[in-house]
């Protein structure tokens, strides 16, 4: 004899989480496969940085990014090989950005939550991540791998 169980899955309601006041929806959560963006927007917040593409082609690359975090934060553009995440960490929290094992190509200087800053950079092929360099703050988990292609 066969017996039929139906099975109903529970509902769970997400809470606000109390590091993203402003309730901003999360632009992007992992890789985006597909065509590279030169335009590509997204955002900074407790522990993460999301964006629209993490591809784009050589040349003019414009971010637009806004802060839905509860604190000030920044991104900087690294060209590195390192993997993402494993940038060395001084004891002041922050990466030495004159190390020559990266290259800190520019940034968009600290901004306030629920400020958006745009700014465009000349890439080069290659790898890079897109990081928030205020203290604890890479540590925290804010780096995102991002890649430059021909």
């Amino acid at each position: 004899m066969v017996m039929m169980v139906a099975v109903t899955p529970a509902l769970a309601g997400c809470a606000p989480d109390p590091n993203d006041a402003l309730g901003a929806p999360v632009v992007n959560v992992g890789p985006v496969a597909g065509t590279p963006e030169n335009l590509i927007s997204g955002d900074v917040r407790q522990w993460a940085i999301h964006l629209t593409s993490e591809v784009a082609k050589a040349g003019k690359v414009t971010f637009t990014m806004t802060n839905y975090g509860t604190i000030t934060h920044e991104m900087l553009v690294v060209k590195t090989d390192i993997a993402p995440g494993q940038i060395t960490i001084g004891a002041d929290g922050k990466f030495n950005e004159e190390d020559p094992a990266w290259t800190v190509v520019d940034e968009i200087s600290e901004f306030d939550p629920g400020i958006t800053e745009s700014k465009s950079f000349d890439l080069a092929p290659g790898k890079y991540q897109i990081v928030c360099n205020i203290p604890n703050h890479y540590t925290n988990g804010m780096f995102l791998p991002f890649e430059v292609v021909a």
